[in-house]
């Protein structure tokens, strides 16, 4: 034998529903910039982290430059998306390297990262596709 809902129980059963995915909704609406703030201080944490490892890698390149001939100072790491470009002094160079020395973390697309007279390294514009980090001589990274 089959139950057969009456018309006011089908209405009572399209109200629950229609609160369900209200309710749904409003809490969607609540919890979502949270879940963003939660996406975004990752995704920071990220590119620093990312260009931590890249300063490491180019200071890494300049000591093994350093030990097959002399680079002076300042010493700067060009990243395009495809390939880096050396500069000593300002000069562009090509790096002779007998070692393998990988990179820490995501490739910059862009960006330079010096190592000045003073040993400080200073960061510009170094972008990773999500965040562009920079930094200053004695400043800290900071990722937009």
């Amino acid at each position: 034998m089959e139950a057969k809902l009456t018309r006011g129980e089908t209405e009572i059963n399209h109200i629950e529903y229609s609160m369900v995915i209200i309710l749904c909704c409003v809490i969607f609406i609540i919890v979502s910039p949270f879940v963003y703030q939660i996406y975004y201080n990752m995704s920071v944490s990220a590119a620093k982290t990312s260009t931590t490892g890249t300063i490491d890698y180019v200071k890494a390149l300049y000591t093994n430059g350093n030990l097959e001939e002399e680079i002076g100072l300042p010493f700067t790491i060009e990243f395009t998306k495809d390939s880096l470009i050396a500069y000593d002094n300002g000069e562009k160079i090509t790096l002779q390297t007998t070692r393998k020395i990988e990179l820490d973390g995501k490739k910059p697309e862009s960006g330079t990262v010096t190592i000045d007279e003073d040993g400080k390294v200073i960061v510009k514009e170094l972008d990773f596709g999500w965040r562009t980090c920079n930094k200053e001589k004695d400043g800290d990274i900071t990722c937009e």
